[in-house]
Order: C-alpha cells, then sequence, then structure tokens
C-alpha cells in the first residue's frame, strides 16, 4: 500500500514536470501545474513523515527539514543516536556498507539504501552526505537543483 501511495505522487511530479519541460505551456499553466506538483509533495512529505514517525517510535527522535537556497533545495534527517564513527563515515555510502554500532545483536537492512539513494540524488545533479559524531546522533542531508532548468524528473 505504501509503494503505491509513493509512486502515485511521484508519477505525478513526474508528468507535470515532463509537461513543464517539454512543451509550450503559459504562465498560467505553469503556476497550476506547480500548484500540482506542489500537492504531490506535500502528500510525499506525509507519507515520509509518517514513516519516520513509525521509526521515532522504535528508535528515538528524528528531526526532518527542508529549505530552499540558491536554486537548490535540501533535505535534512537528524537523529539523536549513536553516531558514525569518523573512520566509518567515509564508507557509509558504499554498496552492503552499514554500522550497527556496538551493543546491536541483530544486523538490519542489506547497507543497499544510502548507496541507491546517493545515486538517485547524483542522477538529479545533486549531493549527498553525513554530519556525526558518536554519542551525538547524524544528520544526513542532501540538495538537488530546485528549478526546472535543472532537467531533473522524478522516476
Amino acid at each position: 500500500m505504501v509503494s503505491h501511495e509513493f509512486r502515485t505522487a511521484l508519477a505525478g511530479i513526474q508528468g507535470y514536470t515532463e509537461v513543464m519541460t517539454t512543451e509550450d505551456v503559459s504562465t498560467n499553466e505553469v503556476k497550476e501545474l506547480a500548484g500540482d506538483i506542489n500537492a504531490d509533495a506535500l502528500r510525499l512529505n506525509r507519507l515520509i513523515t509518517e514513516m519516520l514517525e513509525l521509526d521515532r517510535i522504535e528508535s528515538g527522535d528524528i528531526a526532518v527539514w527542508s529549505k530552499l537556497f540558491e536554486g537548490n533545495a535540501e533535505v535534512s534527517v537528524e537523529d539523536q543516536g549513536q553516531g558514525i564513527p569518523p573512520e566509518f563515515i567515509s564508507r557509509i555510502f558504499g554498496r552492503y556498507e552499514r554500522y550497527e554500532g556496538a551493543g546491536k545483536t541483530q544486523v538490519v537492512g542489506t547497507g543497499l539504501g544510502l548507496a541507491i539513494a546517493q545515486q538517485i540524488i547524483q542522477l538529479h545533479k545533486g549531493r549527498i552526505w553525513v554530519e556525526s559524531a558518536v554519542g551525538q546522533g547524524s544528520t544526513f542531508r542532501f540538495t538537488i537543483p530546485a528549478t526546472a532548468e535543472s532537467g531533473n524528473k522524478v522516476a
């Protein structure tokens, strides 16, 4: 059910941005399409917030922020977990890499999520990174161009 919700919103965003970048549209049509894109983005934001809320219940507080600056959208996801040691940060976006930390008895996930996220963000001419301190948690951030001229299309 969740995958359908994500795909529906993403398909809407993709369709609207494709029309805006490949067709001659008037200013009013752009405004209308932008409103539809915003509605789908709000829907995705709600879905992500709900998923993170579920995770927060299981593992502690998580905060998500987004902002626009200099033609880029930046999204930050911050936790108050155990943090990632400096020697592991350079590997965290590699395939099959997972940092479980001390005291973990069960390995969770495949270690592909961050590698996939990095590839998608780079395809959109963006950047992803992590800031972390052991004992203080981590903040994962990514930026992507937020303009129609960037050529970004949501798959």
